[in-house]
């Protein structure tokens, strides 16, 4: 037997006849755009010529949400710029693993007093000889490094203060 072909007559399958009009039936894509428009317009609905109660106390309470919508949000706007101003947050990674197991050695009321106090860390390139006869001084003394260091420091404004005048 010779296979059948049905390719005759079924181009009108594949094409849009505008001459049929088949908006509002059948499938979205058989529909005709010009069609989509006509039927709009045709459906509108037609408003009452009363007026509701209802549709003056919704204007009514939606004039009062907006408006205490509105300062809620200057209010909010305000008091995160405060907030701001007052604490920056870190961009800190998230614990995990053994950093999780570990806890802080230094507490932040300790950071927070030292920002107070008007302390601030610095970081000094020293000769090696130095570094351990100040150590050696230390252990000496019973005092912190950084106690030695400041006592140096304290004396060396004084006496620049003595021979220059003050700063």
């Amino acid at each position: 037997m010779s296979k059948k072909k049905f390719t005759d007559g079924l181009e009108s399958l594949f094409t849009i006849d505008n001459e049929k009009d088949v908006s509002g039936k059948g499938t979205a894509f058989l529909r005709n755009p010009s069609g989509k428009e006509e039927a709009k317009t045709a459906v509108k609905k037609r408003s009452s010529s009363r007026k509701t109660f209802t549709t003056d106390l919704d204007s009514l309470l939606e004039e009062a949400l907006q408006e205490s919508f509105d300062e809620q949000m200057a209010r909010r706007e305000s008091e995160k710029a405060t907030d701001r101003s007052k604490y920056q947050k870190q961009a800190r990674r998230p614990m995990t693993g053994l950093d999780m197991l570990i806890r802080r050695t230094v507490e932040k009321g300790t950071i927070e007093e030292d920002r107070k106090t008007g302390t601030k860390r610095l970081t000094v390139a020293l000769n090696k000889n130095k570094i351990l006869k100040l150590k050696k001084i230390a252990r000496l003394k019973k005092a912190y490094l950084k106690d030695i260091l400041g006592e140096l420091v304290g004396e060396y404004i004084e006496r620049y203060e003595k021979e220059r005048g003050d700063i």
